[in-house]
């Protein structure tokens, strides 16, 4: 009973004392803690305090610099000038130089607009601030002063102040205004403030109106309209103000200095940063020494009384009862109870009692069926002996049989000669067959090999073995691994789905078009091959595959030699085609000399027909070099909204003509970027597009959608025009096909884009496909490998 004191009692001392060095450390680190933090909040003076707020200011005068020199920069961009001269052309270059700036220097606001306020372009989130009264006399004050305007305004969009640089654009005829917006939200300013700095200012020069008041509390409660005043008016006449504040509820500093670009004034910035008093400082140590003492005194008190009932108690109860395990009470269970530990001990127990019990009961168990099974051995044994009586019987009967055997085998004999005779006679039958289908292989004018099941060659023909350069003993016998290569012209192995394609047995397997075998000798040989099935007649079991292939070296090289010659003939037909648009454009703007009306009626069917020649010689350029497998593919990061956004802005002046709609939507949304070439890609949704634009009826809506399938990003493009007529639908891809419907409504077309999509797509490793009735619409789909486009240094742009 004593040791059992001394026990309970040294776990309850261990675990107080444990608890008290806890609560011990927790009060020294809670006022350690306290006294460091009322330190930091009263470190920052009104001296240092200055010097931060000039560095911020200068880091946002450095920025407003650089955005200036950008957009002076873009001002002077001979596409952005003329499109201002010719505000009615549509100019992509133009859209796709702002585009890529917004892009490349991440700006959220970009606007061009004509001297008399017409918007020539805008990419912006927010288009709100134009239409202010405000906001308006800012920008065309770069105009009226020809110098850049620079100046700070709210969004309401962005709920941050934006920072707005106007320059002037000046054409030959025309001027322009050209405006850049940069938002400055409030983890910017943030990283601009001291650390312990507890609000925020940004004072536009307009109207002394507060643009931007980030964690302003302080500002809302501690200073007043009077104090806003003479903020102002000694911020702006010298370099910066600076006031202690000291009120009942909090004490702080307010530093405010002015942020300048070249002299000129852009508004103010400052910071807040709270301070409190010694007497503060005291009173919070007081308070916080006072609650870790209470804390103290309660975690002992209640770390006795609970360390008592969840764990000296639980455990005595766990002790008496392996006691009674001991004496053979399996019955014996008891309650758990206390902390989480101790409690599955006592879980535990109970089961190992259950167990036991179990154990015990399964023991006698076994030893009753032991002593049965011996009784039952015994009598087998005794069975046994009257079986081997029986079976001395049974052998003197077959003494008697074996001589009626002896007659049967005489007959056997017999019938087994004339057995023989009639196999001889089928024999002969199955070489006459045999020679029959040997003749039948040499005859194939393709190469053929057989395979098992395990790849190995069972059967070639003579135009294998001469095509390869192996004699037939060389190959029957061995793995086709082991003597040939199959693989693609990249140099890559032949993927191991063909095989598993062919031995499935389901339909034939056709071997990509750019298959080599590397035959004898390392001999690469480019084919063309297909693999089928070999099956049972009855049960359609397969038992092999066999490959025929062809030999394809002279029509590769055929093929190479007309994809020269179409791209050298284009490159000889462009020189004159330019000179010819050249001579006529210089005809129509009067540079050679004064023509009359209708000799420049004349020179402008010229020069639209030697631009529709150029476009047809583009074409067959670049579809020369896809089919050569020269172009260049170089993937970049690209959201399809952008591109999508940048395609339309190239085609706006297509659509506007007919006042057609272009509807994008992505799912999900937003779409995750791919890795692709921006030309490539460009090339083909501008094709498929223009295609849905021209054939669409006027007022009618094309509608794109990009969606997830599986491991690939599927374009879908819709359009409600003529339609494919159903019969020509196979030859949609083929090069210079035109449908009849469309052949009458657009007479002009080169039937080159659609074969150029094709050969794009399947470059990259995609499908495109379409759906279309007459005079229902068309919807055309194409996919892209979400891993991306594969790079490829060697060759050329796509761009021509």
């Amino acid at each position: 009973m004593r040791q059992e004191f001394f026990s309970r009692t040294g776990i309850l001392v261990f675990s107080v004392t444990i608890l008290g060095i806890l609560a011990f450390l927790f009060f020294g680190a809670l006022i350690f803690v306290t006294l460091t933090a009322e330190r930091s909040l009263s470190v920052v003076s009104g001296n240092a305090l200055r010097d931060h707020i000039s560095v911020a200011s200068e880091h946002i005068n450095r920025n407003v610099e650089r955005y200036s020199l950008i957009a002076n920069s873009l001002s002077t961009n001979q596409e952005i000038i003329h499109l201002v001269d010719n505000p009615l052309e549509s100019n992509k270059a133009a859209g796709w130089v702002l585009i890529e700036t917004k892009i490349n220097f991440g700006f959220e606001e970009i606007f061009l607009f004509l001297d008399n306020g017409r918007v020539l372009f805008q990419n912006a989130r927010d288009t709100s601030p134009y239409a202010n009264e405000d906001f308006r006399p800012l920008v065309q004050k770069a105009v009226e002063f020809k110098t850049p305007s620079i100046f700070f305004f709210d969004s309401i969009i962005y709920q941050s102040p934006v920072l707005y640089v106007a320059v002037p654009v000046y054409g030959e005829g025309r001027s322009g205004v050209l405006v850049i917006g940069k938002v400055f939200n409030e983890k910017q300013l943030r990283n601009l403030a001291p650390a312990a700095s507890q609000g925020i200012l940004l004072f536009s020069k307009n109207n002394q109106k507060i643009t931007a008041n980030f964690y302003s509390s302080f500002f809302n409660q501690a200073i007043t309209l009077k104090d806003y005043k003479e903020i102002f008016e000694n911020a702006e006449q010298g370099e910066g103000f600076f006031k202690s504040f000291n009120q009942a509820e909090f004490s702080g500093i307010v530093g405010v200095v002015p942020v300048r670009f070249n002299s000129i004034p852009l508004g103010l910035m400052g910071f807040y940063v709270e301070t409190k008093t010694q007497q503060q400082i005291q009173k919070n140590i007081a308070i916080t020494a006072s609650g870790a003492l209470i804390l103290l005194l309660v975690v002992f008190i209640t770390a006795a009384r609970f360390l008592h009932r969840l764990v000296v108690v639980p455990i005595g109860a766990i002790r008496d009862g392996f006691k009674r395990l001991a004496e053979g009470l399996f019955e014996t269970s008891i309650p758990p109870q206390g902390l989480r530990e101790v409690h599955e001990i006592g879980i535990g127990f109970n089961e190992m009692a259950v167990k036991l019990k179990e154990v015990y009961t399964d023991l006698e168990q076994k030893i009753k069926d032991r002593t049965k099974k011996l009784s039952e051995t015994v009598g087998d044994l005794e069975g046994k002996n009257e079986e081997m009586e029986r079976s001395k019987q049974a052998m003197l009967n077959l003494l008697e049989d074996e001589r009626e055997a002896e007659e049967k085998i005489k007959q056997q004999s017999e019938d087994l000669r004339k057995a023989f005779a009639d196999v001889q006679k089928f024999a002969s039958v199955a070489d006459q067959e045999r020679n029959m289908y040997f003749l039948l292989l040499s005859s194939i004018g393709e190469g053929v090999l057989a395979l098992d099941l395990e790849r190995k060659i069972t059967i070639s023909n003579e135009i294998a073995e001469r095509t390869l350069g192996f004699a037939k003993e060389e190959l029957l016998g061995k793995k086709i691994s082991e003597v040939l290569k199959f693989i693609h012209a990249t140099k890559e192995p032949l993927e191991e789905s063909f095989w598993s394609e062919a031995y499935a047995g389901a339909r034939e397997v056709v071997l990509p078009l750019d298959t080599l075998v590397v035959g004898k000798a390392n001999k690469t040989i480019p084919i063309v091959a297909v693999a089928s099935a070999i099956k049972n007649v009855k049960t359609k079991q397969v038992n092999g595959i066999i490959i025929t292939f062809r030999d394809v070296r002279e029509e590769r090289a055929l093929d190479e030699a007309r994809i020269s010659f179409i791209s050298v003939a284009s490159h000889q037909l462009r020189t004159p085609l330019t000179s010819m648009r050249w001579f006529s454009e210089m005809l129509i703007s009067g540079d050679a000399g004064a023509i009359s009306e209708e000799q420049k009626h004349f020179v402008e069917r010229i020069y639209e027909g030697t631009e529709r020649m150029i476009n047809l010689v583009n074409l067959l350029l670049q579809i020369a070099r896809v089919e050569a497998g020269r172009v260049k593919i170089e993937p970049t990061m690209i959201s399809f909204k952008n591109l999508l956004r940048g395609v339309s802005v190239a085609l706006k002046g297509l659509l506007d003509a007919k006042s057609q709609k272009l509807e994008v939507k992505t799912i999900p949304d937003p779409f995750p970027d791919i890795s692709m070439d921006q030309e490539v890609i460009w090339q083909v949704f501008q094709n498929i597009l223009s295609n849905a634009i021209r054939y669409s009826p006027e007022k009618g809506t094309i509608s794109v959608l990009v969606t997830q399938k599986g491991e690939f990003a599927e374009v879908m493009v819709k359009d409600s025009g003529i339609g494919i007529p159903k019969a020509q639908q196979d030859r949609v891809f083929e090069k210079f096909f035109r449908a009849e419907n469309a052949l009458k409504l657009v007479p002009e077309g080169s039937g080159l884009g659609l074969s150029l999509v094709k050969a794009l797509v399947d470059g990259w490793g995609g499908k495109v496909w379409f759906e279309s009735e007459e005079s229902q619409g068309t919807t055309f789909y194409f996919t892209i490998p979400l891993s991306g486009m594969a790079p490829k240094k060697e060759g050329l742009s796509i761009a021509v």
